[in-house]
This record gives structure tokens, C-alpha cells and sequence, in this order.
């Protein structure tokens, strides 16, 4: 099952006609050394290192995502602040509307005060000043 099937040593086989290897061109000679733009695979531009990013590019990239990274936390800071003045200005209204609300508390008992003091005054012109004037009260009687 494992047998080792062994092949005559000789020449190697050769390739079909009309290719070459596929680490060589062509244009190659024989026995020299393979350049660079050979290694190079099919679809890749000859300048284009084995790296996948150049320094330049790395350098962009960096450059890219920290001024992401910097306008992300300056976001966030800004949205921080925003927040939190406006809960001091939700704070503040709060304390406003509660001073509105007391003062109109006092306002109507002013106003109820008020309206006591009239009728007092209406009843006080009815009794003693009406009925010696001669003319009949206002409230009929």
C-alpha cells in the first residue's frame, strides 16, 4: 500500500511546448538568477514590493486613523459637554418654573386677600352708608 514508487533518474521531463517554467520568462537565459520582476506574480506591477503596504502608505494609514481617532474623542468630549450644560439648563429651568409656581402661589393669596377686603368694603357701604342716603341697596332689599 505505502510502496515507494521510484523512476528511472535522468533527465528531468520536459514540459509541454510553449511553456516555461513559471518562474521564468522567456526572455531569460539559462542559469542566471531570478530577478525580482520574475518572482513577481502574474497581475502584480513590477515597482510593487512583496509588502502588502508601502512605508508611505503605513505612514498615510497611520496618519488616517489617528486624525479618525482624534476627531472621534473630540466628538465625544463635545458631546459630553453639550450634555452636560444642557442638564444644567434643565436644572435651571426646573428651579425657575418652581419660583414661577411660588410666586403665582402668592399672587393668588394676595389676590384672595384682595377679594375678602372688597367684600368687606361692599358690605360695610351697604349697612351704614345705603340705608342713610335714602336709596335702595343694590342688593334689593
Amino acid at each position: 500500500m505505502n510502496e515507494r514508487i521510484e523512476t528511472a533518474t535522468g533527465a528531468p521531463a520536459p514540459l509541454p511546448e510553449g511553456r516555461t517554467a513559471p518562474y521564468t520568462r522567456s526572455r531569460d537565459e539559462p542559469g542566471e538568477t531570478m530577478t525580482r520582476e520574475a518572482a513577481q506574480p502574474a497581475g502584480r506591477s513590477a515597482g510593487a514590493s512583496r509588502e502588502p503596504l508601502t512605508r508611505t502608505e503605513r505612514l498615510l494609514v497611520t496618519m488616517f486613523v489617528t486624525t479618525f481617532g482624534t476627531m472621534l474623542a473630540a466628538g465625544a468630549l463635545a458631546f459630553t459637554t453639550l450634555s452636560g450644560q444642557m442638564l444644567d439648563m434643565q436644572n435651571q429651568m426646573l428651579d425657575l418654573q418652581k419660583q414661577m409656581s411660588g410666586q403665582m402661589l402668592d399672587l393668588q393669596k394676595q389676590t384672595g386677600e384682595l377679594s375678602e377686603r372688597i367684600v368687606r368694603v361692599e358690605t360695610l357701604i351697604e349697612t351704614h352708608l345705603v340705608p342713610q342716603s335714602g336709596a335702595t341697596p343694590p342688593s334689593g332689599g
